[in-house]
């Protein structure tokens, strides 16, 4: 299994806690607060930069990644503090923009790096996928008339689809990993 591989396995499942109690608490709680809403993608984002920071961290800082790590973990942090430090403002205006920066950062640092990746590593097209689905996420919150419900519903159908593609994602290149060793002998 290449390096790429096995941070992309480690960073898939550090995503999938965050990104569940997200989906969970936009798709069953009705945030209809601008506060709440602002706290809730902040404490989301805050986590989700930590999880990853450390991730990359343990794997011994790996090459390669560090322009993901600014595009996706560093941006998560700075919009988790914003989002955090300005939740009582209660302003609709800046959940969308601290949702939609992020999501472009995010989604394009993904995107890009799926395409960096060589064509015969089999995390390659879920880094893609998993790109354009934030970068989506980005272009529903821009075009949706700004609604702090519909915002929030955006983003927990996000989280549920992110979640469960993280969760098929790592699954799937451990068993290619397994592929991969079988008829060999130690």
């Amino acid at each position: 299994m290449t390096p790429n591989t096995q941070v992309s396995i480690r960073l898939y499942w550090a995503s999938v806690a965050p990104t569940a109690i997200l989906a969970v608490l936009c798709v069953f709680l009705r945030i209809d607060q601008t506060d709440f809403a602002l706290a809730v993608v902040g404490g989301f984002l805050l986590i989700l930069g930590l999880d990853q920071t450390a991730v990359l961290a343990m794997s011994g800082r790996p090459r390669g990644w560090a322009g993901w790590w600014v595009g996706q973990s560093v941006t998560a942090l700075a919009g988790g503090v914003f989002a955090a430090v300005f939740a009582n403002s209660a302003s609709l205006a800046l959940l969308g923009w601290v949702i939609v920066v992020w999501s472009v950062l995010a989604g394009g640092s993904s995107l890009l790096r799926g395409l960096r990746m060589a064509p015969t590593e089999p995390v390659r097209r879920d880094w893609i996928t998993l790109g354009l689905m934030t970068l989506l996420l980005a272009g529903a919150v821009a075009l949706v008339p700004a609604n702090v419900v519909w915002t929030m519903g955006l983003v927990g159908a996000w989280a549920s689809i992110v979640t469960v593609f993280s969760v098929i994602a790592a699954l799937s290149a451990r068993s290619a990993r397994v592929g991969e060793t079988e008829g060999q002998e130690d």
